[in-house]
């Protein structure tokens, strides 16, 4: 059997759903969803496919289902903790990348008031792992997550990541030699298509409201800043939304005047961001990328390399007055490099993963 690991349904379709051909076999695949409430809604909409969810996964479900082959693609605390359970029950770990990953998320206390169960649920799971101290450290306080290093139960089998950049990454910061192999994986942003658009500048949006990581209020400014920027430019702003993204966040942006695209993959040349893993596909397209910055974030070098410019979000209205397309061939090359839109020697979907896995 298959298993996929996950928070919440719309994260399995991205992650694992999307990398299915079409005629792949449902009946070898078991969803394990983190978040109870998601349950039902999965359930509701893939009647077919088996799910659980990850609490009684714990209590003893996982039993049900010794040597089969475990996807995870974080490596959150509830990761750590499915890794642990299909290892002790003779299960093959394997992880996929999703995106781009940084060091630390940082989050705004108002997240673990709002998210006080699920702070909870994790805290619970940190205890089970024996290692309540060290995740505390590491996800609150941004110590290195090799304070859990020492238990190899906590760590993939295999790992499919973007790119060479990527599998030294990963080795780094998430997996401290604990995982014996790494492959090259297809990224799927590749896969969406374009939506041409002229004299329109793209705003990448992220889910730095829904993962609790910045303040609501600051943000609003910010993109009030930046939508003025826009127009004052003479040019017209859309914006690509996120899956996750709040209703109340779409509401903002459209009562501003500004269309939100959910499908497909709106271009007009220029893509405004901050550090969104999405914005390599714009440069790998051949569009221009400004970053903007914003007040306690860093942006990861694999995106901050992509930039044409980075500036301040008061500069704006000047850099796009002045757009600079003379690099724009050398940031493909640098995109494609981190994050593999060429798709060389690599993997995409999960018949391929798992034809590479046997064969290992």
């Amino acid at each position: 059997m298959l298993v996929f690991f996950e928070i919440d349904k719309v994260n399995v379709e991205r992650f694992y759903f999307n990398r299915l051909e079409e005629n792949f076999n449902t009946e070898n695949i078991v969803v394990v969803l983190e978040d109870p409430n998601q349950l039902a809604i999965f359930r509701e909409k893939y009647p077919f496919i088996k799910a659980y969810g990850f609490l009684d996964w714990i209590k003893g479900v996982a039993k049900q289902y010794m040597n089969s082959y475990v996807f995870i693609n974080g490596n959150r605390i509830p990761d750590l903790l499915m890794t642990k359970i299909s290892r002790e029950n003779d299960c093959k770990v394997i992880f996929i990348q999703h995106g781009m990953y940084i060091d630390f998320l940082k989050r705004e206390f108002s997240f673990f008031i709002r998210k006080f169960i699920k702070a909870i649920r994790y805290l619970t799971y940190a205890i089970r792992l024996r290692k309540a101290i060290s995740l505390f450290k590491v996800h609150i306080f941004g110590y290195s997550r090799g304070l859990t290093s020492d238990r190899k139960d906590l760590y993939p089998h295999i790992a499919f990541v973007y790119s060479e950049y990527w599998k030294e990454w990963h080795n780094n910061t998430f997996f401290f030699d604990n995982t014996n192999y790494f492959h090259l994986l297809k990224n799927n942003d590749s896969n969406q298509k374009v939506v041409k658009l002229d004299n329109t500048v793209v705003y990448c949006y992220q889910t730095l409201i829904e993962d609790g990581r910045i303040d609501v209020d600051y943000y609003k400014k910010v993109i009030n800043k930046i939508i003025h920027s826009v127009k004052s430019s003479g040019l017209n702003l859309v914006v690509k939304g996120h899956p996750r993204m709040y209703d109340s966040t779409k509401s903002f942006f459209e009562e501003q005047g500004v269309e939100v695209i959910l499908n497909g993959f709106p271009s007009g040349g220029i893509v405004i961001g901050h550090y969104s893993t999405l914005l390599a596909r714009w440069v790998y397209k051949g569009d221009v990328l400004i970053l903007v910055d914003l007040v306690d974030h860093e942006t990861p070098e694999s995106i901050s390399e992509l930039a044409t410019k980075n500036c301040c979000v008061e500069n704006l209205s000047k850099e796009l007055k002045n757009i600079d397309k003379s690099r724009v061939e050398d940031f493909k090359v640098k995109s494609d490099y981190y994050f593999n839109f060429s798709a060389k020697d690599c993997v995409g979907t999960i018949s391929e993963i798992m034809q590479f896995v046997s064969n290992r």
